[in-house]
């Protein structure tokens, strides 16, 4: 992760493993308390993701002060979120449960450590309810042949009360969905490479865009949300499941 007032080329790693989804989609018609959880057995996916991700804001770029988080300084089989609590949290405030994935050393898009998630893991990077400012979060990923992945921002986060921003698809035959504001956007990408996301959030202007690898695949206004319904101008949260 980087937390930076300029365009770095120092982005962090971040690798994500699944064995389910439970992720709701708002075209997936399911009685639900919020958009957090779909316990449906037929709707159960499988992912193998690995992030390379940075959070840079997009303003005072000469300023260059920021966080980096690389993950090469944890311990490789250790729960991240007991490891860097200040930044990771579990969907439960679960660290060191069955929810907190682990640091592996046995892939990474550069260096030695990435993310492992996988099973019950439910992990967010805390990114302190921004209000106002214009924001990239950034990330390199790779879902493996035959797998899934999902990744969401939030622009509230308060458990199952959550208010979702955008959500994420990567299905397992190379076709994604983006979502949000009400309606959705697919995609194309490659399993088994890296590919870049960008996610540009412009909390001044409330507008909000989607790259993948290179190529806008949706823009909307962000205060509208994941429905469409929504009037917030905030970017809370970042979410792998």
């Amino acid at each position: 992760l980087t937390v930076c007032n300029f365009f770095s080329n120092h982005l962090c790693k971040l690798g994500l493993t699944s064995t389910s989804d439970f992720r709701l989609r708002t075209s997936d018609h399911y009685k639900t308390n919020s958009f957090k959880f779909m316990v449906e057995p037929n709707k159960i996916k499988q992912r193998v993701l690995y992030f390379l991700l940075s959070f840079l804001p997009l303003a005072a770029m000469a300023q260059g002060t920021g966080l980096i988080e690389n993950f090469e300084t944890y311990t490789a089989g250790a729960g991240l979120c007991t490891q860097a609590p200040a930044y990771w949290f579990t969907w439960n405030n679960g660290a060191g449960t069955a929810e907190d994935p682990v640091v592996t050393d046995s892939l990474a898009f550069e260096g030695n450590n990435s993310l492992l998630v996988s099973g019950a893991n439910d992990v967010l990077l805390n990114l302190n309810g921004k209000t106002s400012g214009r924001y990239e979060v950034s990330f390199y990923l790779r879902v493996a042949a035959g797998k899934t992945g999902f990744y969401g921002l939030l622009q509230q986060f308060s458990g199952s009360q959550s208010d979702w921003g955008v959500q994420c698809f990567f299905d397992a035959n190379g076709k994604g969905t983006v979502e949000a504001a009400g309606n959705s956007a697919g995609f194309n990408y490659f399993q088994n490479q890296w590919i870049p996301v960008r996610n540009i959030i412009d909390l001044d202007n409330d507008h909000a865009e989607i790259y993948i690898n290179a190529a806008l695949v949706y823009d909307w206004q962000w205060s509208k949300g994941l429905s469409g319904t929504s009037a917030l101008v905030k970017l809370d949260a970042l979410n792998f499941f």
